[in-house]
């Protein structure tokens, strides 16, 4: 889980695995971190081929790495031409080696997934790709600073990415055993404007509604599992792995603030824990 979002290739044998439906137990696997993503940059498409960039002022939190989230609407990157060509972004940063600071390139590749039954450069709202290291012996260590844009490859006037900060590795702890989920991206509500006769003369996207996500899973005790972290700020990371063959997608729910209930009866049933809560920030990253 060194970069979140950019998962592993999925084998051409398991093609058909991916392809299949999801059913709920392909997404038992849940983890936290005590920790917040930190919105960075964002990166503003002024034409096909062409983007500016702005910061927010944020420091980038030590041992982070850097994605990239589309945000605003969708990511389309079809050329004129109509050939599929991934979308690019390469933006210079300062990383550390431990002893020194390095200069490099780090580069986020929207890509259409070999497995997919459609090939087309379409990225919704929350689709996100990790910013890796240009230079392969550069990728564990960690960014201190980013740079200015160096360039971006597709893309069109209006279409924006948001680069974020996002805890390591070591810092998620394995929920298991999550049974119920209910969760996802917040819904855009669509809005329909009245003129004259035409009640429908205008449509566009309204304010989202608040979304929540929800985890149940088996009560072990008021220090255990995600009870431990009960009031703590932080990220919730659920994995989709199909038949437990083929990891296709990750989820990540930032600035959830996990509150729990557990009733008990007076017969021999088991305790859940139910932990219901609203999220900051969603972000998906998938397999290509």
């Amino acid at each position: 889980m060194k970069y979140p979002f950019n998962l592993s290739a999925i084998p051409a044998g398991l093609f058909k695995v991916a392809q299949a439906p999801e059913i709920g137990v392909d997404s038992y696997i849940a983890r936290f971190s005590p920790n917040v993503p930190v919105h960075i940059a964002s990166v503003r498409f002024t034409a096909h081929n062409a983007a500016t960039l702005e910061t927010t002022g944020a420091s980038i939190p030590t041992g982070f790495y850097l994605c990239a989230r589309v945000f605003g609407g969708p990511l389309y990157g079809q050329n004129v031409s109509g050939t599929l060509t991934p979308i690019i972004l390469t933006v210079a940063a300062t990383l550390f080696d431990g002893e020194d600071p390095v200069a490099d390139n780090l580069v986020a590749t929207f890509t259409s997934p070999a497995w997919s039954l459609k090939s087309l450069n379409l990225y919704p709202k929350f689709t996100t790709r990790d910013l890796i290291p240009s230079v392969g012996g550069n990728v564990n260590f960690p960014v201190t600073a980013l740079g200015a844009l160096e360039s971006v490859s597709g893309g069109a006037a209006g279409d924006l990415l948001e680069i974020w900060a996002f805890p390591p590795a070591s810092s998620y702890y394995l929920i298991d055993c999550v049974r119920d989920k209910n969760g996802g991206p917040p819904p855009d509500q669509i809005i329909a404007i009245a003129c004259g006769r035409n009640p429908q003369a205008h449509v566009k996207q309204g304010r989202a509604e608040v979304q929540e996500l929800e985890l149940t899973m088996p009560y072990k005790g008021y220090l255990e599992q995600l009870a431990r972290f009960q009031g703590v700020k932080g990220t919730v990371a659920i994995e989709i792995r199909k038949d437990d063959q083929a990891f296709t997608q990750v989820e990540l729910y930032g600035g959830y603030i996990p509150a729990m209930t557990h009733p008990r009866s007076g017969d021999n049933d088991e305790v859940e824990a139910t932990f219901t809560a609203p999220f900051e920030q969603f972000f998906a990253g998938y397999a290509v």
